[in-house]
């Protein structure tokens, strides 16, 4: 079983939810619950709400404002930096920079930096577009 660690980033309006990799663990088929069951079992949370569930289970980079739920696949990698600049500052533009494919960009949402590169620089991680996967053999 593997379950994507989250990154959880919030601004005035939105949040961001980005899933990233874990190793796999090896779990008892008799350890599987109900996905709300099991979510908060092996994620620790007590209750997992809307937008936090659809990351975990569907990964990606997840944009939630109340129950509204946006979700894109992004191939490459993600850390909490950027450096300096960053090109946006919006949740609009960071959408607008994944649809459009750039391979890296930086997008300032309230105090934290989420930067984006197709090839792994030090400090970032591989994003989780698969969520949570259960294999059986």
């Amino acid at each position: 079983m593997s379950i994507p660690e989250l990154i959880e980033i919030r601004n005035d309006t939105h949040r961001v939810l980005v899933s990233l990799s874990q190793p796999l663990r090896v779990v008892e088929l008799r350890e599987l619950l109900p996905v709300p069951a099991l979510l908060t079992k092996v994620t620790g949370l007590e209750e997992c709400d809307f937008a936090k569930c659809y990351a975990y289970l569907y990964g990606g980079l997840v944009v939630s404002r109340g129950r509204e739920v946006v979700r894109r696949e992004v191939e490459g990698y993600i850390g909490l930096s950027g450096g300096t600049e960053c090109q946006g500052s919006s949740v609009i533009e960071l959408i607008s920079f994944i649809d459009r494919g750039l391979p890296e960009w930086c997008v300032k949402l309230g105090e934290v930096r989420l930067s984006f590169s197709k090839s792994k620089k030090e400090g970032y991680r591989w994003v989780d577009n698969i969520g949570i996967r259960v294999l059986v053999y």
